[in-house]
């Protein structure tokens, strides 16, 4: 449903191009046999093919759901973490969900049950900075996105070892969605060691089409913070900024890293020092 062929590439795009559910005149189909983009046939390929990789490896895989607030591991546990954690008030995750979460009931709910007990996706516990989640007040929707925010960092840097790392992925265009997400970092007692960016994003999407959207994502790599010392910005921090700074426009640029990512890219590479 909603789905439209994009000419410029022969294929079939998804329904959540944007945002949102787009609204659309007319949708496309493919024939259920067809080899084309978005065929069952490569759908499945996809799948089988990496069943097909990892049935070699013989260590497996536990799987838990839960929540990142509260994570059911021991402290010092973890050797590493991966997350790509909301991104401050771009996206009503939970909301989007409900597409899929109401057909996946319908098909699985009754196989697990546990997880399809109530009518749409949980969102009480979301962090996202909704405003309309609160009486559509921007400023308490910032903080709660803050306060949980932090609270996952936490847990994440409690079950994660002393020589362990964890790896963030982000993407925002305002300071403010930075602000958050460093302020959550910090007071989680992590502090970011380096930090690149990655190219995530197809150029030709919807989203990047005229306009200055973010074509690369942030990861950040931190650490446990190790003792409580802090230095003096004027003195241990600022001379060497400029010199870092300096350095990094230069080689980000060589890369081909532009515009918006460039500035945030910067900005996270020269963090490590603070």
């Amino acid at each position: 449903m909603g789905c439209i062929w994009e000419s410029g590439g022969e294929f079939i795009k998804g329904t959540f191009s944007q945002k949102g559910i787009p609204l659309a005149w007319d949708f496309v189909e493919l024939a259920p046999f067809g080899e084309a983009s978005g065929s069952p046939a490569g759908a499945i390929d996809w799948i089988t093919g990496v069943l097909d990789a990892e049935s070699f490896n013989a260590q497996g895989a536990h799987v838990v759901r839960g929540s990142a607030i509260k994570i059911p591991l021991p402290n010092d546990s973890i050797d590493a973490i991966i997350t790509d954690p909301p991104y401050y008030d771009n996206v009503p995750y939970a909301d989007i969900a409900d597409y899929f979460y109401v057909w996946l009931k319908r098909s699985v709910g009754d196989i697990y049950a546990e997880h399809f007990a109530s009518e749409g996706t949980p969102k009480k516990n979301e962090i996202v900075a909704d405003a309309t989640c609160h009486e559509g007040d921007r400023a308490k929707a910032n903080k709660a996105y803050e306060k949980m925010m932090q609270t996952a960092f936490a847990e994440a840097c409690r079950v994660l070892k002393p020589s362990g790392q964890m790896v963030v992925v982000y993407a925002h265009k305002t300071t403010l969605g930075w602000a958050s997400l460093v302020d959550a970092l910090r007071l989680a007692g992590l502090t970011v060691t380096e930090a690149w960016p990655l190219d995530t994003e197809r150029p030709g999407r919807v989203r990047a089409i005229e306009s200055a959207a973010l074509a690369s994502s942030i990861f950040l790599v931190a650490r446990k913070r190790e003792g409580t010392i802090n230095g003096s910005y004027e003195e241990d921090v600022e001379p060497s900024l400029r010199g870092i700074v300096r350095e990094r426009i230069e080689t980000l640029w060589d890369m081909g890293i532009t515009g918006a990512d460039l500035v945030i890219a910067i900005h996270w590479r020269s963090s490590g020092l603070r």
